[in-house]
């Protein structure tokens, strides 16, 4: 993605259904005793880790002032399809993108950890804005002490710095979000650091991070609760997890 020379997007936007693990979805499961029952054991044992997006259709049409593209992909894990992800994406002559995006959920596979986008963006601003809940991190079971109003922070402290690294800092019920040159809108979670998931789950201890190029950037339609009701089973209350099986949101990106 590229707005005359400058380059937008180091990776493009694409599905994520996963996190990176939080204590409480790992309960009591350790590398020599499994617990079966732990949410991010069955993530593992479904594949939503390891599943891979097969593209079922891409289409462009050009309407009479925007660009409309459509696509559909089933994201599978050894030949069985887990997510399929259904989006449109209208493009105006001033930039602004619609996207809407439907998901089907199998029936047979886990609830997922989150129905969003991720890409990794360019730039690296100094600072975040949002017109949401905040100011400190928040998730949808968590959302008692989050005040709803513009927040302006440091890009650093957006990253929540648990001792273990593991999903953090998402921001929820969010209408606004100002990054850079860039703006969503829409009602969405949202969580923004230099870290990756991909980093924070194969990292032991938080002084090992390292910032990555860019800025990660994981916008949620939907999020399940981190539970916590005990520190052992998988204790996210039936209402925070995302038991529906289909799902659908739009966002709008537009540069500032």
């Amino acid at each position: 993605m590229w707005i005359g020379d400058e380059k937008q997007l180091l990776t493009p936007l694409r599905d994520q259904f996963t996190r990176a693990p939080l204590d409480n979805d790992i309960g009591v499961s350790e590398a020599t005793r499994i617990d079966p029952n732990a949410w991010v054991e069955r993530w593992k044992a479904a594949g939503h880790y390891q599943s891979e997006a097969a593209l079922l259709q891409c289409t462009a049409d050009t309407l009479a002032d925007v660009v409309l593209i459509t696509t559909a992909h089933a994201w599978q894990h050894q030949g069985k399809t887990l997510f399929i992800s259904r989006k449109t994406y209208r493009i105006d002559g001033h930039g602004e993108m619609v996207i809407n995006v439907d998901v089907a959920v199998a029936s047979d596979t886990p609830h997922p950890a989150r129905i969003g986008l991720t890409c990794q963006l360019a730039q690296v601003a100094e600072r975040v804005n949002w017109l949401g809940l905040g100011p400190q991190e928040n998730y949808p079971d968590r959302l008692t002490a989050a005040c709803f109003d513009r927040w302006d922070l440091p890009l650093s402290d957006m990253y929540t710095p648990y001792v273990f690294p593991s999903e953090n800092g998402l921001r929820c019920g969010t209408r606004e979000l100002n990054y850079g040159p860039h703006q969503w809108r829409g009602d969405f979670q949202f969580n923004i650091s230099r870290y990756s998931q991909q980093q924070l789950m194969e990292t032991s201890h938080r002084h090992l991070l390292h910032a990555e190029e860019g800025t990660w950037l994981n916008i949620d339609g939907f999020h399940m609760g981190i539970g916590g009701d005990d520190s052992w089973s998988p204790s996210v209350s039936a209402e925070f997890q995302l038991s529906a099986g289909r799902y659908h949101y739009q966002l709008v990106w537009c540069q500032k």
